[in-house]
């Protein structure tokens, strides 16, 4: 873990329209009272960096320039030029440095960019995330999504033609039969993006009311797009996401390797020495992690990704050999594995069975 913070996450709330599917905080976004509801929240946004500089002084842990920031959401979009300006005062007045190399991205919808993009770029967001999720009518009309595909051909272009290094965020898992996964993947890819998302419909804890595919299903189509991304160049580097060589999302990496990341923004949460904290509405809540909820948490984000696990850095004096190889073994019969990595590093199968793995191991070896 490192001792300095490299990396911001600011959660931007606001939705002008709430998808059955979305479990993130949120807020209705109001036009006739945007002003009033944009102040409020900027306020908000200084208090909380108030409060957070002096848990990092606490601990011990410097500001370093940032490596990487991103604002997600809700739809950022909407914070249009407004919210560039803010970003701007916001970052030079808390003295936050953004290091030449800084990715630097802002979360989009389709229905209302393409007049911010300059605004943004000019205070140095060099990445773009857009939330896509299908080409496909039915399959929005089950998220519950509001889609304009004019407005999403609109929005690719303008992206393709800014050279701007972008994102498509895409949703599996619905349960519609004239979905064809192929031709919206030709169709996005023509827009030259760098980087791919895939999310499997989760509706836990949200209003979505459809019935699910059956399992089978949902894991041939898992399986389908991670082999017909890979033949189109795309690196299958985590369990959901896909990017052409040097293009990995930077930020989302810094959680994978358990580095300390900054952010505000309530239900945003971060890492601060060996705390974990979140911002909720009501309270600001700070959770000290023990030494086995730190290791199992780095071995669960590792096995995640294709950076592997070296299996001398992560099990030496912590397992039986024995019992470790014979499972590695089982795990490698049953293809979960990367057969061409010297490290413990999981196949596109293997990520689809990545909780019960984790089961397996703390039952068979850790315990």
């Amino acid at each position: 873990m490192n001792d300095l913070i490299e990396s911001l996450y600011i959660h931007f709330p606001f939705c002008d329209s709430f998808c059955s599917y979305c479990d993130f905080y949120k807020r209705k976004w109001s036009s006739t009272d945007a002003t009033a509801m944009l102040s409020s929240y900027e306020e908000e946004l200084e208090q909380m960096w108030q409060k957070l500089t002096a848990l990092h002084h606490r601990h011990q842990q410097q500001i370093a320039p940032l490596k990487t920031l991103y604002i997600g959401g809700g739809s950022p979009s909407l914070w249009g030029k407004r919210g560039a300006v803010f970003l701007k005062k916001f970052l030079e007045g808390n003295q936050i440095l953004l290091d030449e190399a800084c990715e630097f991205t802002l979360e989009v919808n389709p229905r209302h960019f393409e007049e911010i993009l300059p605004y943004w770029q000019s205070i140095g967001v060099n990445r773009i995330s857009m939330g896509v999720q299908s080409l496909n009518q039915g399959v929005m009309n089950q998220l519950g999504r509001k889609q304009d595909f004019q407005a999403v051909e609109r929005a690719l272009v303008a992206l393709q033609a800014s050279g701007i290094n972008f994102s498509i965020d895409l949703l599996l898992g619905v349960n519609t039969k004239d979905r064809n996964l192929d031709l919206e993947i030709e169709q996005l890819l023509s827009y030259n993006p760098s980087h791919l998302s895939a999310y499997i419909l989760t509706p836990k804890g949200t209003c979505y009311k459809y019935p699910l595919p059956p399992e089978e299903e949902i894991r041939k189509e898992y399986l389908h797009l991670s082999l017909l991304l890979t033949q189109q160049g795309f690196v299958h580097y985590e369990v959901s996401n896909f990017a052409k060589k040097g293009k990995e999302s930077q930020h989302n990496l810094q959680y994978w390797r358990h580095n300390c990341v900054a952010a505000l923004g309530h239900s945003a949460s971060g890492m601060v020495g060996n705390h974990r904290y979140k911002w909720s509405q009501k309270q600001f809540k700070l959770e000290k992690l023990g030494e086995e909820e730190i290791y199992l948490e780095r071995l669960y984000l590792r096995l995640r990704t294709n950076l592997g696990l070296s299996l001398e850095e992560f099990f030496r004096g912590k397992v039986q050999q024995e019992k470790m190889q014979e499972l590695l073994l089982e795990w490698e019969k049953r293809r979960y594995l990367k057969a061409s990595s010297p490290l413990l590093c999981l196949s596109p199968l293997g990520y689809l069975m990545l909780d019960s793995l984790m089961d397996e191991l703390f039952v068979r070896v850790l315990r």
